[in-house]
């Protein structure tokens, strides 16, 4: 428990800049359907998934060079264990920290469109990811599948986040004109 926690505070401080991303894409995508521009939306969203992958893989690399002493910050260095525990957490959630890009843009890009429910029905979906996970792969496995979990829980809601964002770009665009404006 101490080394989730430990994890999950370094990890809040990692992922902010994604999660700030994503919060600039609901506004984005808000303001650009608000003047009917389909076409920038999209646009956008390639722009920013690519910022989000780049960012990715520099928290990447700064979790696998730094986790340790970053760690200290919340754990005493006498607790080994819990800090080689936090650091095996935290360097396995970094490995998908791109599809916790993906997650955030399509989630915020869709409540800026206007869809409230689907986004949060991706929270449900990560959810029961997690409770699965928790009740099915914890007790067997142990403590590495817990460092599974979020991730796994990510990759489940991404795939509805996914799925739901072509299938509403598809019809925007279905209403648009050569130039990616809405047809009034």
């Amino acid at each position: 428990v101490a080394a989730v926690t430990a994890a999950g505070k370094m990890q809040n401080m990692i992922v902010a800049p994604l999660e700030t991303l994503g919060i600039t894409m609901a506004t984005y995508a808000g303001q650009n359907l608000g003047i009917g521009n389909v076409g920038r939306i999209g646009k956008g969203v390639k722009c920013s998934l690519m910022a989000g992958v780049v960012y990715s893989l520099a928290a990447f690399g700064a979790v696998w060079l730094f986790s340790a002493p970053l760690c200290l910050l919340f754990v005493d260095e006498g607790e080994t264990a819990v800090i080689e525990q936090a650091v095996r957490f935290i360097r396995i959630c970094s490995c998908f920290y791109p599809v916790l890009a993906l997650l955030f843009v399509y989630r915020n890009v869709l409540q800026g469109l206007g869809y409230s429910l689907l986004p949060m029905m991706a929270g449900a979906c990560e959810l029961a990811a997690r409770v699965v996970i928790a009740i099915a792969f914890v007790p067997a496995i142990g403590f590495d599948a817990a460092c599974f979990a979020s991730p796994l829980a990510w990759a489940a809601a991404v795939v509805l986040l996914t799925a739901v964002y072509a299938v509403k770009m598809r019809g925007l665009k279905k209403r648009t004109d050569e130039k990616g404006m809405l047809r009034v």
